[in-house]
């Protein structure tokens, strides 16, 4: 009875995680747009996570939860703002990486991720690290680099300082799960969480980029629009996601389900660009959707 209802638990953490990166997936088409209408990278992150701020913040005053939040909150305050310091360099790394390189190559470096949480639990020997879990990590990051074609794309547009981006946003998204893994209670709300970490998120980008006001002001509607789906969707849901499947799966595995973001990006520039998919990239796909299986079996 134990042993099923545990798998029934990791079960639904696999099931929030898939549907975290499935959701994400389908940021890449509306970030493309704001580009393409000459938003910048940074402004990019920091209106989504001032806008998902006002849209959580309101959605605790309309619905009374403000006060229950904060009570909580306050009792966690210096984890949660580690979370959303971490949350936001993580974000800004990546979407710098994407500003000097290809976009699939910073996603790929991103799910180096996976990497950083098994070489800290291995050094500080708080979680087991089995070769089991490091022969997943391995075939993710293989499985990853194929995917997107990484070495084709580097001869094409290749940035010492997008590819060290791409790491720092890695190493820090690391960061933030080992933090939700080994610091959050798993009885906490998770909106609980995630406003505290979004709201941490934004004060941090209005300090580091005041001039996404001006910018915010002369966007046309259609780019107001995405920006409330990208902050409704990818911050507040997808977070909410993330947090809920990471608590019950743990860091290591987190990470790994979480590059399925790759194969569903893929598979959206299917539909949306027409994008066909070479042998190297169905490869690193198959790859990919190995090391969820092999990290699951553990």
């Amino acid at each position: 009875m134990a042993d099923a209802k545990k798998n029934t638990g990791m079960a639904k953490g696999y099931a929030l995680l898939v549907l975290f990166a499935f959701l994400v997936a389908w940021q890449t088409p509306f970030v493309t747009i704001l580009q393409n209408h000459c938003v910048p990278a940074i402004g990019t992150v920091t209106m989504a996570f001032v806008v998902a701020a006002v849209l959580i913040n309101v959605i605790d005053l309309v619905t009374g939860r403000w006060k229950k939040v904060y009570k909580e909150g306050r009792q966690h305050l210096k984890t949660l703002l580690l979370m959303g310091a971490l949350n936001f360099t993580g974000s800004i790394g990546l979407f710098s990486s994407v500003r000097t390189l290809d976009a699939g190559v910073a996603v790929a470096l991103l799910y180096l991720s996976s990497v950083f949480i098994c070489l800290f639990y291995f050094i500080t020997k708080i979680r087991p690290v089995s070769r089991h879990q490091w022969i997943a990590v391995a075939v993710c990051v293989i499985g990853c680099a194929c995917a997107v074609n990484v070495f084709q794309a580097m001869k094409t547009g290749f940035s010492i300082a997008g590819v060290l981006y791409g790491i720092m946003a890695a190493a820090f998204m690391g960061g933030y799960i080992i933090c939700n893994d080994l610091l959050v209670p798993k009885d906490m709300d998770k909106w609980t969480a995630i406003t505290f970490v979004i709201d941490t998120a934004a004060v941090l980008s209005v300090i580091v980029y005041p001039a996404m006001f001006r910018e915010f002001a002369a966007l046309a509607p259609i780019d107001i629009g995405i920006f409330v789906y990208v902050a409704g969707v990818t911050k507040i849901v997808c977070l909410h996601l993330m947090l809920a499947g990471t608590k019950i799966v743990g860091a290591a595995r987190s990470a790994v389900v979480q590059s399925m973001e790759i194969p569903f990006a893929l598979m959206v520039a299917f539909i949306t660009l027409h994008q066909v998919l070479g042998p190297v990239e169905l490869f690193g796909v198959g790859l990919v959707v190995l090391s969820v299986v092999l990290m699951q079996k553990q």
